[in-house]
Parts: structure tokens; C-alpha cells; sequence
């Protein structure tokens, strides 16, 4: 692994800021990389599920976890399909693989309930390796206790390549009868080894159109055909029933290649016989959006701000056992979390000059202070200088409360935009430490969907032994967070880790990369949103030709607006199927 990091750097030449930018841009995927592993990319179907609503369909969603030192541990989950018992989900979970390992995974299927309380349909368990292993690497299993999981998995092909194009269709078969005409959308599906499809977008719904002009489409390489522009697309059209049994109305073969061609035009096949058409509207296009590596190499700097929270609900520090007790010998799960995420995150930030502040405190024996520097005003230098803050914040505070996130969720998102307003090629990574739930939960969401619109993510390592269920809600993997005033947060800004979850060997390590997981994906989709292309990065003490070795500055094509788009695999816009399907 180390190796490996030092030997680019090398190859890049001296120059430094391009040189640990990228041999510690790959210090993010190699924390825990000593051993033979890939990407894998898991989709999911399910048929014949058991039917817990009384008047209607099920609205399953599956959740995928990972057996690990004896618990459970949820990797991600799909999108909630509405009325049916038959889902082909369009979400993807990526797990990695490790090939000397045995990796027992849990798919577990649930009822959708606007109440909270989502009845489990069915769950099944197999280990990744049975999985790789499989014909197809594609298994059918039986769920317990009704009905059967279908799951497959791809070893993930990363690019940014894009295609951009608007489809519509012409005298398609009518399945509503004399007295209406049908509904039609796309579900985009492509073909798998054995010869089977998989859906992996949908199209909003057209509502009583035989000719629909569906909106523009961005179909992303690597979820639509994991980077293959040659592999076989079926493009499915169906008439939208709101019981959830759409109805077929015939198909069309193509490709993401034939798709960037203008003009294309395919007969729709519909039990054997030609029913209809449809043809690309306009110019196609392909671009390519900017990975995260692309935004570091152009000089993007990652400014990290650490909050750490000193309520009294961490107990006595002079106590050992509680959240801040200061051993010599050891670190506490504050030190722990801190000194893990800092020391992946500090690679990106170039002076090494860190904001720490507290929360929840008295400080110099006054009132009680929502935000207060730790350890002084002045920026703490290192990893080093943050512990030492942090160690000798406790001769001059007494822990009180309540718990209070708003004051530093706004001070953080003004530093954002200060940097933003400046022109500042900078992104800004809130990293905070808390032992329980928030006391102004409602304020710190209303003030975290004002920040979405900001370059800021913020991260949420929760330590101790708290029920953490009501801080999940601030993660927004279930969907956009919204405010009291009913707007929604823009994008995805926020990670939330329970601390407990990683013990054992290299907790730290397996800390922070869990921690980190989502960072690159929301600092790509806030510049894409902005329309932001990478910078140009350093340039290299000796010439290296126009864009030698892959390195030089890449200038990709504007991208499409999301407005007036359907992204399929764009990072932090939210689920690429219309909420109504």
C-alpha cells in the first residue's frame, strides 16, 4: 500500500502540493488496503413478497448488512418502490471485497410506513465470496418467509463519462382502452452474463401521451452499464398503473454508443410485432464530470473544522470509564475518533491549521457557551496541536449542557461561504464529536438544509453507549432533510458513524474510512451543481507533454442542468426514480 502512494508521487516529479495531493488522495482508499480486494456493486430484485398493507401493496426497500465482530452492520439500502410485490430496485450498494476473507452479508426487506414502524417482508443471508463465485456472479435465494431475493454483483468500473439525451416516442400501444390512452415511462435495464437484465433507471411518467417526449436524460456510465458504452441496453416501456401492475407496452434494444448518436431511431417491439418508435429529440452529447482526485489535482484544499462536545452527559473526566477521562496510556473514544479522521483529513489541507471548537461548557467558571474556541482563539497547528487543545481545554471548563449543534453548523457554513464569496479554491469538512442525541434537533436541521447550499459536509461521530437513533435522521441516506418550513436541503451533506461500531482490530483506521466514505461524492455533486471544473493543477518540474500519462488538465464538456434533467448517477441529488413509481 505505501509503496504504491510513494511510488506516483515520484513519478509525478518534485513539484509538492500536486505530489501530496495525489499520493494522499489514494491514502483515502488505501487506509485498510493490505490485502487483495475490488469494488463490487450489488443490485437487487425481489419477487413473490408477502403483503402486509391491508388495502393495497406493499412499498418494499431492501437494507444490505455485513456481519462484522458479531453484530450487523447496515452497508446501504435501496430506493422505496411503491404497490408491489415484485421490485426490481435501481439503487445500488457497493461492498468491498476482499478475497481472503469470509464476508457474511444480510439483505433484509421492509414495508415502507408513513407511521415509522416498516414491517420486515422477508430477509435472506450469503457471503460476498458465494456471491463472486456464482455463474453469473448472480444467486436466487429464498426469503424467509415468503417469496424469493435475486442479487447480483459487478466488480465497479469507475468513470465520470455521461450521456446526455431527450427521447421520444411515436404511436406506442395503447393499454387503457377505448376511453383512454396509457402513461408511458422508460425503465432502463442492461443486460447481465447470463443473460438476463437488470433495471438501473426509470423515467418520470408522461401522463396520456402515445407520443411522449420524455425529459432529458444523464445516464451515467458506470450505473448504467458500469462503463461499457457497447454493453446491451433493453429499454422497457410501461403504461404507469397507481396500483403499482404497470403494464407492458414493448421494448427497444440499444447502447449508451448508440444513444450519443444524433438521430437514432428504433421500431418498439411488442409481443413479436412492431408497436411504435422511438427516436432521439435533438443533439446528444457525452461529458464527463469531474472525479474527486480531478477537483484535489486541479488545487482543491479540504479546510477542516473539529467540534467536540462538552455537555455533562459525558460524565466526569476525573472518572475513569467516562467519554473524556484522559488515560497516558490510551486514548479515549474522543482522542480516538479526532486522531483517526484528522489524520486521513489533514493530507488535503495544506497549512495544517485547524478551528477547534467546543460546545456545551462553562468556560472560566461563566455561563454556559453553545460555541467557544478550544484552547484560544488561534488555529491549532497538526494533529498534535489539536490533541493538546483538546487535553488542556479541561483546566479552564465544567461540562454542562444542553447539547446545542446550531451555533456551530452556522459558524462553520459562514467560513464556507466566506471562502466561497473569496473565490477560494477551498471546500470545508465540519468534523464532530458527540456522546448523544441533540437538544435542538429541529434548529440544527433547519440550519444544516441552509448549509447544503454551501461547500461544507459535515461529519458526526457519535461515542458512547446513547440511543442514536434520532441523529440517523440527520444522515441523509433516506432522503433530502427539510426544515420546518417545509424546504429541502439541496443535497446530501451529512455522515453520521456511531463510534461503537468499530472495534477491534484497527478500529481507527476502519473508523475513518467509514467516516470519509461519502466526502468525495459530496464534493462533486456541490460542484457540479455549481457548475465548477477542476482547476489547473501545479505544474511538474519537467515536461511532460500534453496531457502524458493521464495527468493533465482535463476540460470536460458543460454539464446539464439538473433541473431539467433526470440523473441517474449523479452523487448526492437523490433517488434517480420519480417519488410517484
Amino acid at each position: 500500500g505505501p509503496r504504491l502512494s510513494l511510488s506516483v508521487a515520484r513519478s509525478l516529479g518534485p513539484s509538492p502540493s500536486l505530489r501530496r495531493r495525489l499520493s494522499l488522495s489514494l491514502n483515502l482508499n488505501l487506509t485498510m488496503d493490505y490485502h487483495a480486494k475490488s469494488e463490487q456493486v450489488l443490485l437487487f430484485s425481489a419477487r413473490g413478497l408477502k403483503n402486509s398493507d391491508t388495502f393495497s401493496k406493499s412499498d418494499p426497500y431492501a437494507v444490505l448488512s455485513l456481519m462484522e465482530l458479531g453484530e450487523w452492520k447496515d452497508l446501504g439500502a435501496t430506493e422505496t418502490l411503491q404497490d408491489t410485490r415484485d421490485p426490481d430496485w435501481v439503487d445500488q450498494v457497493c461492498v468491498t471485497y476482499f478475497f481472503e476473507e469470509e464476508q457474511l452479508l444480510r439483505v433484509q426487506i421492509f414495508d415502507k410506513d408513513e407511521s415509522g414502524n416498516d414491517d420486515v417482508l422477508g430477509s435472506a443471508e450469503f457471503s460476498l465470496g458465494h456471491l463472486i463465485g456464482a455463474v453469473g456472479m448472480g444467486l436466487k435465494l429464498p426469503l424467509s418467509p415468503q417469496g424469493e431475493l435475486i442479487v447480483r454483483a459487478e466488480e465497479k468500473i469507475e468513470t465520470g463519462l455521461h450521456v446526455k439525451v431527450q427521447l421520444q416516442g411515436s404511436k406506442l400501444k395503447n393499454k387503457d382502452g377505448f376511453f383512454g390512452k396509457s402513461d408511458p415511462f422508460l425503465e432502463v435495464t442492461r443486460a447481465n452474463e447470463d443473460g438476463s437484465y437488470s433495471v438501473v433507471g426509470r423515467t418520470p411518467v408522461i401522463e396520456n401521451n402515445l407520443s411522449p417526449v420524455w425529459p432529458q436524460l444523464v445516464l451515467g456510465a458506470q450505473r448504467v452499464s458500469n462503463g461499457d458504452l457497447m454493453r446491451p441496453l433493453r429499454m422497457q416501456i410501461k403504461d404507469w398503473d397507481s396500483n403499482g401492475s404497470h403494464d407492458d407496452m414493448g421494448h427497444f434494444e440499444t447502447s449508451l454508443e448508440e444513444l450519443s448518436v444524433p438521430g437514432g431511431s428504433w421500431p418498439v417491439s411488442y409481443n413479436g410485432k412492431t408497436k411504435g418508435s422511438v427516436s432521439i429529440l435533438g443533439e446528444p452529447s457525452q461529458f464527463t464530470i469531474p472525479t474527486f482526485c480531478d477537483y484535489l489535482r486541479g488545487g482543491l484544499e479540504l479546510n477542516v473544522i473539529v467540534g467536540i462536545d462538552f455537555t455533562a452527559s459525558n460524565g466526569d473526566p476525573s472518572r475513569p470509564g467516562t467519554l473524556h477521562h484522559y488515560d497516558p496510556n490510551s486514548d479515549n473514544q474522543y482522542q480516538e475518533a479526532i486522531r483517526s479522521c484528522l489524520t486521513i483529513l489533514s493530507e488535503y489541507d495544506y497549512d495544517k491549521h485547524y478551528h477547534v471548537y467546543g460546545f456545551g461548557a462553562r468556560v472560566g467558571g461563566g455561563p454556559v457557551q453553545h460555541l467557544f474556541p478550544v484552547g484560544g482563539e488561534e488555529l491549532k497547528d497538526g494533529v498534535d496541536g489539536v490533541m493538546e487543545a483538546y487535553q488542556g481545554a479541561f483546566a479552564d471548563i465544567a461540562l454542562s449542557g444542553p447539547t446545542l449543534l446550531k451555533p456551530l453548523v452556522e459558524f462553520s457554513m459562514n467560513k464556507a461561504k466566506e471562502d466561497r464569496t473569496s473565490g477560494k479554491n477551498a471546500y470545508t469538512i465540519l468534523l464532530v464529536v458527540c456522546d448523544g442525541t441533540l437538544t435542538d434537533m429541529g434548529q440544527s436541521i433547519n440550519a444544516l438544509v441552509e448549509a447544503s447550499r454551501e461547500p461544507l459536509s459535515v461529519v458526526l461521530v457519535g461515542v458512547g453507549n446513547a440511543d442514536f437513533k434520532d441523529m440517523d435522521k440527520l444522515d441523509g441516506d433516506g432522503g433530502m432533510l427539510k426544515s420546518s418550513n417545509g424546504n429541502s436541503a439541496v443535497r446530501d451533506i451529512v455522515q453520521f458513524v456511531p463510534f461503537r461500531d468499530y472495534g477491534g482490530a484497527m478500529a481507527g483506521a476502519r473508523l475513518a474510512k467509514a467516516v470519509l466514505a461519502e466526502i468525495p461524492d459530496q464534493v462533486t455533486a456541490y460542484m457540479f451543481a455549481k457548475g465548477i471544473s477542476p482547476g489547473h493543477p501545479d505544474p511538474p518540474a519537467f515536461e511532460t507533454g500534453d496531457n502524458m500519462a493521464g495527468f493533465g488538465v482535463r476540460e470536460p464538456a458543460a454539464p446539464p442542468s439538473y433541473e431539467d434533467s433526470v440523473a441517474f448517477n449523479l452523487p448526492g441529488f437523490g433517488p434517480p426514480i420519480p417519488p410517484d413509481l
